[in-house]
């Protein structure tokens, strides 16, 4: 008989596979908002992905 340990990551820990999924959901987003931002707006929208990186960075250093 095999036993199988439990999980003693918590809710939010980035040991599970949402987490991935979650990172490509935030790529996705945020490269679309960025174009349309661009039509309107230019050069500056190319802005939104780094302040989308800052924010997950800030997130990232919490979990830890």
């Amino acid at each position: 008989m095999v036993q199988v340990e439990a999980s003693t990551g918590h809710l939010f820990s980035s040991d599970g596979p949402w987490f991935y999924g979650l990172t490509w959901l935030v790529y996705v987003v945020v490269a679309v908002v960025t174009g349309l931002l661009f039509l309107r707006i230019g050069e500056l929208s190319l802005l939104v992905p780094l302040a989308a990186l800052v924010i997950v960075l800030t997130f990232m250093r919490k979990e830890v």
